[in-house]
């Protein structure tokens, strides 16, 4: 029985792990945080981003993207982070040898990406557009 509450408990704590507040995610980037401008920690507080973020501050603001998509540009490496987006991330849970794990699956670009809520686009690693659906 005792085994049974801890494989419980454990499996409680992982699936729990996904569920993050700002300010979590302030602290898992405290040094960050502290080093960025007191108009970017404002914003990362108020749940914001504008263009010229980071991804650990849109990181910390929105939290983990539901979709990731990497499409090639002619300027530079580019990201899109999908919030809100119908099929959103999967999570695998599974026990064998190597103990609990858990993870996220990073998604290309598909068709269904159109219905996300929130887009965050970066070139060279910094937001250069935030897109909301109305």
């Amino acid at each position: 029985m005792r085994l049974r509450l801890g494989a419980l408990a454990a499996v409680g704590a992982l699936l729990g792990a996904g569920c993050s507040s700002v300010s979590s995610r302030i602290q898992e980037h405290r040094a960050l945080f502290d080093a960025s401008p007191r108009e970017v920690q404002d914003a990362v507080r108020a749940g914001r981003v504008e263009a010229g973020f980071t991804p650990e501050q849109v990181y910390m603001a929105f939290g983990r993207p539901d979709r990731v998509m990497q499409p090639k540009t002619a300027g530079g490496e580019g990201e899109t982070w999908l919030y809100g987006a119908s099929g959103g991330s999967s999570a695998g849970l599974g026990f064998g040898p190597g103990g609990p794990g858990y993870g996220t699956e990073l998604i290309a670009a598909d068709a269904s990406a159109g219905d996300a809520r929130l887009r965050v686009a970066f070139l060279n690693g910094r937001v250069v557009s935030v897109e909301t659906r109305r």
